[in-house]
């Protein structure tokens, strides 16, 4: 499977919005803890930790191309699959996964922008090398 059919399988089974910061947080976790079925993105640390500029041009690239769709709340944007783009999940994961990668969407939605972060350096403090954050 591809990045951009694990990024869409991904999407597909949480179908709800996040914001950029949300979606790198997301699959950096993804790759963390379910190595042996994703390893498709090279996260590095960065101003909000881990990033991958693969990962947003690939976004962007499925936002061209009517795959993903911008919402705009409040000033930011955020990304969903398109309503009218269905990508089967029946071959991807089992229940355990997508209940995991569920999991893993609460985590990250119960928190606000610095609390995600926070979270991330404590599990990950490499990913805080480059962090605006200082304390």
């Amino acid at each position: 499977m591809n990045k951009e059919t694990f990024l869409l399988k991904v999407l597909s089974i949480i179908n709800t919005p996040l914001s950029p910061i949300q979606i790198q947080k997301l699959f950096f976790l993804l790759e963390k803890r379910l190595p042996k079925d994703a390893k498709y993105f090279e996260f590095k640390p960065y101003f909000y930790g881990p990033y991958d500029k693969q990962l947003t041009l690939l976004l962007n690239k499925l936002i061209f191309n009517n795959k993903i769709q911008v919402l705009t709340m409040n000033n930011v944007d955020y990304y969903q699959l398109n309503k009218y783009y269905f990508e089967s999940t029946a071959d991807f994961l089992d229940n355990r996964k997508k209940e995991f990668i569920l999991e893993i969407i609460d985590f990250i939605k119960r928190k606000n922008f610095k609390e995600l972060c926070f979270a991330i350096y404590n599990e990950f403090p490499e990913m805080k090398v480059n962090s605006v954050f200082n304390g």
